[in-house]
């Protein structure tokens, strides 16, 4: 038993971080987030879809998990941005103190741009039986999905992890300077000042109504080399006038963060405010109002909030698994060049499905062209048999081919298994009236070469895109 529990421990382990807890090293997304907006592109691409039945396709067809935790987590995609929540019933997206109504009632849809973002080159990235059916092991983004948005990710195994959020264009900024001018070296010291030339534009986490601030020198550099660093979060307050009454209303929340502690100090009148605190929320951020009690010096309850109730230090923990399970550490940049790197391929997997697919057309184009020809000139065709006996098999056909990034001219010869296939796909009334689209053929397949020729060029452009 010595030997055999470590062992089903360790396998209960990889099993908890890659397909549970830990967000991947490649999309940054946890497996439910990939899960959904994998069924949400399913079934909830075009039009609204009621959230039961998104939550009923993710447990039945690629999740075994509970369909309250899998709801939780599709609410969360939706305040985030992933989905649309513009029907009334979901109370408006963003708010993070308000329970969302029970998937019964609640619809949504894919965002638009996730769709295009995530799903454009879907078909030519490893699909696994994973669990239950056939799936994507990761989708083929640009920038990491799980890291577009505000406010942390958060995952337990038998690691820890908490990773900072950002704004898609911040990531596209960062990702641009490092396939310009390559990975930074580590500081020797992190107390230096240190240059955006050498070491890149500073990115720093996303989290609405905080200002942000580094929790020890050069914190955001060291999330961005190392995945650790702490970054101190200070909730805004400002202080707004309502029937010639000051109240202090507080903005966002840190990350992790509750107003338990406030309200409890509300409660043992450790503070100077008239009313227990009320929670306002309203469209993306947490407004709390404070009616202080009269002769209050403003200013220090202000501080003593801050200090005390609202500020946070939250100590980042950047761990991803990797496809095997493996858990380790890992800096945002390299996280930012993984995904870019699968991106880039499933990219080229296309340009080159798209010339295999232009050059089977041109045989298409050709083959009807010629039985074109057949049908007009024997008027005693009666079938595809007579077709076959017509039709001129010693002629090849020149195609353009890309091997291992090289051009190469071959000629194809035409089979009568193939002519069979495209008399039966295409009825004999089309075949008559056929119109060669040959040229058109040849300039699409000269603009999807240039493409291949200059992909670099390319991608930098679609890169270049997401800061717009």
């Amino acid at each position: 038993m010595k030997k055999v529990i470590p062992t089903f421990y360790s396998e209960y382990g990889r099993y908890i971080s890659r397909f549970r807890m830990i967000p991947l090293d490649i999309d940054g997304l946890l497996p439910v987030e990939r899960r959904l907006l994998l069924v949400m592109y399913e079934i909830a691409r075009n039009k609204l879809v009621k959230s039961a039945k998104i939550v009923g396709q993710l447990i039945g067809t690629y999740h075994p998990h509970g369909d309250v935790s899998a709801y939780g987590s599709l609410v969360n995609l939706v305040r985030s941005g992933f989905g649309d929540a513009t029907k009334s019933t979901w109370g408006g997206p963003g708010l993070e103190d308000t329970s969302a109504p029970a998937m019964r009632y609640t619809e949504t849809k894919l965002e638009e741009w996730v769709n295009k973002f995530a799903f454009e080159y879907l078909n030519f990235v490893p699909w696994e039986v994973l669990e239950f059916e056939n799936e994507p092991l990761y989708l083929p983004c640009a920038l990491p999905m799980g890291l577009i948005g505000e406010g942390v990710i958060n995952g337990i195994s038998f690691h820890r992890t908490i990773i900072p959020k950002y704004t898609k264009q911040s990531l596209a900024m960062r990702l641009i300077w490092l396939l310009e001018n390559g990975m930074p070296e580590l500081p020797k010291n992190w107390d230096k000042k240190m240059d955006e030339d050498k070491f890149g534009p500073k990115i720093i986490p996303n989290k609405d109504g905080c200002d942000l601030n580094e929790g020890e020198p050069n914190s955001f550099y060291k999330i961005l080399l190392t995945g650790e660093g702490i970054v101190k979060y200070s909730p805004q307050i400002t202080i707004e006038q309502k029937n010639k009454k000051d109240f202090l209303v507080i903005h966002g929340r840190a990350p992790n963060a509750t107003f338990d502690p406030l309200l409890r100090a509300y409660e043992k009148n450790k503070l100077n405010i008239a009313d227990r605190p009320t929670d306002q929320s309203k469209k993306n951020k947490i407004l709390i109002q404070i009616e202080p009690k009269k002769n209050t010096n403003i200013k220090e309850l202000m501080k003593t909030l801050q200090e005390n109730y609202l500020n946070k230090n939250v100590n980042f923990k950047c761990y991803f698994s990797n496809l095997q399970g493996v858990v380790h550490q890992l800096s945002i940049d390299k996280l930012l060049l993984n995904c870019f790197e699968r991106w880039k391929e499933a990219f080229s997997n296309k340009l080159d499905h798209d010339i295999i697919e232009i050059n089977e057309d041109i045989i298409d184009n050709i083959i009807c062209a010629d039985v074109k020809n057949i049908l007009h000139n024997h008027k005693q065709i009666m079938s595809i048999g007579d077709i076959i006996k017509n039709f001129n098999f010693e002629k090849p056909i020149g195609l353009t081919i890309i091997e291992e990034n090289n051009w190469k001219d071959i000629k194809v010869p035409i089979k009568p298994e193939r002519v069979i296939e495209v008399c039966k796909r295409v009825t004999i009334q089309k075949l008559i009236e056929f119109q060669s689209v040959e040229e058109q053929l040849k300039e699409k397949f000269k603009q999807k070469k240039q493409e291949i020729e200059n992909k670099g060029k390319l991608i930098i452009s679609r890169i270049k895109d997401l800061i717009k």
